[in-house]
């Protein structure tokens, strides 16, 4: 039933505050953000162009060829964990954002765009990667020296090995984002996607057995949605 009077007032103001008090803290983060697309976005385009035999600075940019703007366009929004999904549940998920609870939804992930790169970059720098290779198309590409797909894998296996020694030795902390130096704890949750193999190594040592004690419910819900928001 829909909520008549002052209260729908109210609640629209107060998330109204939320949300400029969210951006406010947010310019450092969407300041780098905005840095770092438009530098992979020209560097990006002077790649293309230049296997187009054009030059970026001298070719207008009406006679650039789409594909190759286009192509620099979502390679910078993936350098910048803000590539949108396409197609799939992510999608569907991404798109209640949009409805009018969507900001029950904000409350718990309140960055969806880059809880989804972050866990698909997991995925494709993980053991898992090497899924990819069952695809024909994916073969192929490997076999014209497009071997991303493999140095990807390996560099997961390498950060997940890495994660899982630390979890196991003397620099582990009382929780899976803790990096224990001394007396000191060093939380490492804001560092996604690299926290995020932190989480997976504390799941195989439980798992495992290697951790006596389960997985609070709040550090399940840290890991899977690649941090909190106070971190």
């Amino acid at each position: 039933r829909p909520i008549t009077g002052r209260v729908p007032r109210a609640i629209e103001s107060a998330m109204n505050q939320w949300e400029r008090g969210i951006n406010f803290f947010n310019i450092p983060n969407r300041t780098q953000e905005f840095l770092v697309r438009r530098v992979a976005f020209r560097a990006r385009l002077s790649e293309n162009l230049r296997r187009a035999g054009l030059d970026i600075e001298t070719t207008p940019i009406g006679e650039m060829p789409p594909e190759a703007v286009a192509d620099a366009v979502d390679f910078s929004l993936k350098m910048t964990f803000q590539e949108t999904p396409k197609s799939g549940l992510f999608r569907e998920v991404l798109d209640m954002y949009g409805k009018p609870w969507g900001s029950t939804l904000a409350l718990v992930a309140p960055f969806p765009r880059f809880l989804y790169n972050a866990w698909k970059f997991v995925g494709e720098h993980s053991p898992a990667g090497a899924l990819k290779l069952l695809s024909s198309a994916e073969r192929a590409r490997i076999a014209s020296g497009d071997v991303r797909t493999i140095t990807q894998t390996l560099m997961g296996s390498g950060f997940l090995y890495a994660a899982h020694e630390l979890r196991n030795s003397e620099y582990a902390g009382e929780r899976w984002y803790e990096i224990k130096v001394g007396d000191k704890r060093f939380d490492m949750r804001p560092y996604a996607p690299f926290s995020s193999y932190l989480f997976l190594a504390e799941l195989i040592r439980l798992t495992s057995n290697q951790r006596l004690t389960p997985l609070q419910a709040k550090e399940m819900v840290q890991g899977v949605f690649s941090g909190s928001f106070r971190a």
